[in-house]
């Protein structure tokens, strides 16, 4: 009886997150638990969210930036009023996504994660490329480096994309809380505290 609660429960936490991805149509990848995504999937998601912006946030396993910064990414959860995604780049069916997904699942089991979607005859350099060129506004530098903030509003509009040059000028460049602080949580909102 008490399994049968915890699983009514579980359904309730989760159905806004399930609703946006049955709203866009995503397909599952090799791996059933993930599904896959291209820019105009992730616009979807924003524009489906119940929350005022959608943050995505690239990462692979194999890079030591993207580990460094996920605490970060997955802490802004805590005080804003954000739905947050990580989206694997490597290959849909590739044990490197394998390894992201489990190295996130492991630290962070209610993370939201999705994986970019494959395209034939295309690595994983040429579809990270074009889906940083097809989601990147004129006004940002399209710039395909990893451990990216992306945040999107609920219209479905690219508002900011970070970059490397972003954190330039911070004392460690290991550390994005600088960049972050300065840069992403101004565009969202505090959760309303408990009355």
């Amino acid at each position: 009886m008490l399994y049968k609660i915890l699983l009514v429960l579980f359904g309730f936490c989760f159905t806004p997150c399930f609703s946006q991805v049955e709203k866009c149509n995503l397909e599952s990848t090799y791996f059933e638990d993930l599904k896959r995504v291209d820019a105009d999937a992730v616009k979807c998601l924003a524009k489906n969210s119940e929350k005022p912006n959608t943050l995505f946030f690239v990462f692979a396993r194999w890079c030591e930036p993207c580990m460094w910064h996920l605490p970060t990414f997955m802490s802004i959860e805590k005080e804003y009023d954000v739905n947050l995604y990580v989206i694997l780049i490597d290959l849909e069916n590739s044990q490197m996504t394998e390894l992201a997904k489990d190295y996130v699942w492991e630290r962070y089991p209610s993370a939201k994660i999705v994986v970019l979607k494959d395209f034939p005859k295309r690595g994983k350099g040429k579809k990270y490329k074009d889906f940083i060129n097809s989601i990147t506004p004129p006004r940002f530098e399209k710039i395909d480096d990893m451990s990216k903030y992306f945040v999107l509003d609920n219209e479905g509009d690219v508002v900011l994309v970070t970059s490397w040059k972003d954190s330039k000028g911070d004392p460690d460049w290991k550390d994005d809380r600088p960049m972050v602080k300065r840069l992403v949580l101004p565009l969202l909102q505090k959760k309303m505290e408990s009355l």
